[in-house]
């Protein structure tokens, strides 16, 4: 069974609009450890989002990192949802 490795596992809203995707990339093993990155929407780019984005060791930094940013730029309040 093949794992796609850039699958979203959380997605930052902000109101009814996506910020960005929480994605993992690596596989765990020495060579390629697992990390944690946001992958910004359109419209988070448009308003200045870090390009490239930072990698994380936790799920929960890249999180907090995106809901921050959401936070300061937009007028909604950012929540964190999974994916199913």
């Amino acid at each position: 069974m093949k794992v796609n490795p850039m699958k979203p596992v959380s997605r930052v809203m902000s109101g009814p609009v996506l910020v960005a995707s929480i994605v993992r990339t690596g596989n765990g093993r020495p060579g390629s450890p697992v990390r944690w990155m946001p992958y910004w929407s359109q419209i988070a780019e448009r308003l200045g989002a870090p390009v490239p984005p930072p990698r994380f060791s936790s799920r929960h930094e890249a999180e907090a990192m995106a809901m921050l940013w959401a936070h300061t730029r937009l007028a909604h309040a950012a929540r964190v949802e999974r994916e199913r």
